[in-house]
């Protein structure tokens, strides 16, 4: 993703799996078709840093 969107996710719809990462500690979440940013507990769609295909 650019460096500008990274930790500022504001909305997001899912159109393939694919697994989210954020960098800095390292996490990573699965994501399905139809995901939506509210799916995700604690609010990690606001601190996704990157895109890397199919699952984690």
């Amino acid at each position: 993703m650019p460096p500008g969107l990274h930790d500022h996710v504001g909305s997001f719809v899912a159109s393939t799996r694919a697994c989210f990462v954020k960098w800095q500690p390292v996490e990573k979440r699965d994501v399905f078709n139809g995901d939506l940013r509210s799916h995700y507990l604690g609010d990690f769609g606001g601190r996704i840093d990157g895109v890397g295909p199919g699952g984690c």
